[in-house]
């Protein structure tokens, strides 16, 4: 598809949010969340977290799975928003998603990064339950 082209060489910002209004403009995030997640994914590797939360506020919640939490909490994770990374997670599981192996490394970044003792045990311990 040739969306998927542009999103994985997308040049400079300015294209990406031209391509992001046309993508709207036909409606392929509903049609086609995978769609979302490359969108989520070039805004952040342009360092724009905002526009990613953008995006992944776009996606209907029944079409949301863990890849999308996932490439939320790299993108806060990636651009030094650990908090809002932490919270992100959390919500996670008001969807009933369970995190992976995805999940866990970027979180106990943020836990470490932020310095926030608690929720790292916390996921320490979830990591040990899922182990055994």
């Amino acid at each position: 598809m040739f969306v998927y082209k542009i999103l994985d060489g997308c040049p400079d910002v300015l294209t990406l949010k031209k391509l992001h209004a046309q993508v709207l403009v036909i409606d392929h995030l509903h049609s086609n969340p995978s769609i979302g997640i490359k969108l989520m994914r070039a805004y952040s590797s342009f360092g724009e977290p905002k526009t990613t939360w953008k995006v992944f506020d776009e996606i209907p919640a029944a079409d949301k799975n863990i890849v999308f939490f996932n490439v939320m909490i790299r993108s806060y994770v990636n651009n030094c928003m650990y908090g809002e990374a932490l919270l992100v997670y959390m919500n996670m599981w008001r969807y009933g998603l369970v995190p992976d192996n995805y999940t866990f490394p970027c979180v106990l970044k943020a836990c470490s990064v932020s310095e926030n003792l608690k929720v790292g045990l916390q996921i320490h311990a979830a990591i040990d339950n899922e182990a055994e």
